[in-house]
């Protein structure tokens, strides 16, 4: 049997998900057709929580309702993880925390349009990538 490749979505990138077009239309792709277990802690949902109060996202329509209805979706599948480590790798000290879930439940892929992320590349065993390069990296 395959293993399954595990993955965690940075907050942006599901601010991303919600606001539709191309992103959108990859993560769907990605929840089909991929052997993928996604995981997620407690701050991912507090920070897609607060996009509603985002201008960014106020102006586009990405109501709290909206929001929450995503979540729902996203929770029916994907793990919740209890992080217990603590690191400080991040030029970003608020992006740490996706950086112990990493560590902390031994992701494959940290999925991000975060540059602060992203210029890290690798942490422990964790490739940070966008969704279109892990597309791209996985082509079917």
């Amino acid at each position: 049997m395959k293993t399954k490749v595990k993955i965690v979505l940075d907050a942006n990138l599901i601010g991303s998900i919600l606001l539709g077009g191309k992103t959108r239309e990859q993560f769907i792709t990605l929840v089909r057709n991929y052997n993928i277990v996604f995981y997620y802690c407690e701050n991912v949902i507090s920070e897609v929580k607060y996009l509603s109060d985002v201008p960014f996202f106020k102006d586009r329509k990405i109501t709290e309702q909206i929001i929450q209805q995503f979540l729902i979706y996203y929770q029916s599948f994907a793990i919740k993880f209890w992080v217990t480590s603590f690191v400080k790798v991040s030029r970003d000290k608020k992006d740490n925390y996706l950086l112990s879930l990493c560590r902390d439940a031994k992701i494959d892929f940290l999925l991000t349009g975060d540059k602060d992320l992203l210029t890290i590349k690798q942490y422990t065993k964790t490739q940070i990538i966008t969704l279109r390069e892990f597309l791209e990296l996985n082509a079917l």
